[in-house]
């Protein structure tokens, strides 16, 4: 998975929000709320393509959290944003 380009990440107070900016504007109007280990898995994704997988390792060197937590948080993740149409 891999964040298409015109997406950017803002922090608001204690949340982080995903909006179009750009040419992603046009067909994408909302924004995507996220916690801070949504944003961590953004920073992830947001500039090369990672698997499920990959991310659920990259985050169990951040996160105390048995494996199949986090891989389960990283395919919830994935799939989030691929509805919302945000993953290239």
């Amino acid at each position: 998975m891999k964040i298409k380009a015109g997406f950017v990440l803002e922090k608001l107070g204690s949340s982080y929000l995903a909006v179009a900016t750009g040419e992603a504007a046009k067909s994408f109007q909302g924004l995507v709320r996220m916690n801070e280990t949504g944003a961590f898995m953004w920073n992830i994704v947001k500039d090369s393509d990672k698997t499920a997988e990959e991310l659920a390792e990259a985050l169990s060197k951040e996160y105390d959290a048995p494996t199949e937590v986090l891989l389960r948080d990283a395919k919830q993740f994935e799939k989030q944003l691929r509805e919302a149409g945000i993953l290239e």
